[in-house]
């Protein structure tokens, strides 16, 4: 397996993730009636236009084009949303906080040092395959269907939201989960990834041009 670093420098123009494979067709009746059945086979396609600007964001782009090598490579996909959940008090999520005691940090009282802020975890394990699951939240107003979460190195799209009132949600996603999770485990509410190859051999490769800024639009298919 080879893994390419995503070229942070090369900005998002715009995205479009699409769900891809979620039914399969059953035939066609003597009626000429068509039918169509669910399918487990559901997984992400996602395109992708970059705007290309100065000597470290082309270098950068050129070095992940090549780590990439064609369809061969994996990275991880920023998979963006335009509306992410926020923290109890209504704002942006972080995955950083500020502290100043130890064990995490400087635990030097100047609050610089840097953690990790998980706002979301898993109550209970979950299943391969499994579409629902319980989650448990620390300082976020929480989950709503249309929402884009993250388990690991997956994304998925919330479909509907329970809330128990005791700081937990039964939560049911798409596409089906890629593996089992254990109790406990964070869920990423600020910044899923999905891991992704190129479409085709041809994906990234960038033309020559005089201009200072070039876009450049690429196709990504998840890794099942």
């Amino acid at each position: 397996m080879i893994f390419a670093t995503f070229p942070h420098q090369a900005l998002f123009q715009s995205v479009r993730f699409e769900l891809v494979g979620r039914s399969a067709s059953g035939g066609v009746g003597l009626s000429g009636a068509t039918t169509r059945v669910a399918s487990n086979s559901a997984h992400w396609k996602a395109e992708a236009t970059f705007l290309i600007r100065g000597e470290e964001g082309f270098l950068a782009w050129q070095g992940f084009v090549a780590q990439m090598q064609g369809v061969l490579g994996e990275t991880l996909v920023p998979a963006w949303s335009r509306y992410l959940p926020r923290d109890g008090q209504g704002r942006g999520l972080s995955r950083k906080e500020a502290v100043s005691v130890p064990p995490l940090g400087f635990g030097d009282n100047t609050g610089f040092a840097q953690t990790d802020t998980v706002h979301a975890r898993l109550e209970g394990a979950a299943a391969l395959r499994d579409s629902a699951f319980r989650v448990s939240y620390d300082n976020t107003i929480g989950l709503r269907p249309g929402h884009r979460i993250g388990l690991g190195e997956r994304c998925h799209d919330v479909m509907s939201v329970v809330d128990r009132g005791d700081g937990t949600a039964d939560v049911r996603v798409q596409p089906l989960l890629r593996q089992a999770y254990a109790n406990n485990t964070q869920v990423i509410l600020d910044r899923p990834v999905c891991r992704m190859r190129f479409e085709t051999e041809s994906d990234g490769v960038v033309s020559f041009d005089t201009s200072p800024v070039q876009s450049i639009t690429v196709n990504f298919r998840e890794v099942i």
